[in-house]
């Protein structure tokens, strides 16, 4: 297999905190749906609602559970923002 780069191209992405909040809150939502919560089951992490609908890793459990913790805060930043205009 041959690759031949002809030009390279590089592009800056400006994202603001409302951006953010938005690719974070999707990403989130992808894997625990509305609904549903996340909860340590021993060494996996369980996503349910009325049931148990999946499982996941300790190290996804730990990642879903820190975005669950930082999206509230990040959303206050973001209304804050708005409040002053930005």
């Amino acid at each position: 297999m041959e690759v031949v780069l002809n030009r390279m191209e590089a592009k800056t992405y400006y994202f603001n905190n409302e951006d953010i909040y938005n690719i974070l809150t999707k990403y989130y939502a992808s894997f625990v749906p509305y609904g549903c919560s996340i909860h340590l089951d021993g060494d996996k992490g369980v996503i349910r609602d009325s049931y148990e609908r999946d499982t996941c890793s300790l190290e996804k459990y730990e990642m879903l559970e820190a975005l669950n913790t930082f999206l509230p805060k990040l959303e206050r930043i973001v209304e804050d923002d708005k409040k002053r205009g930005f």
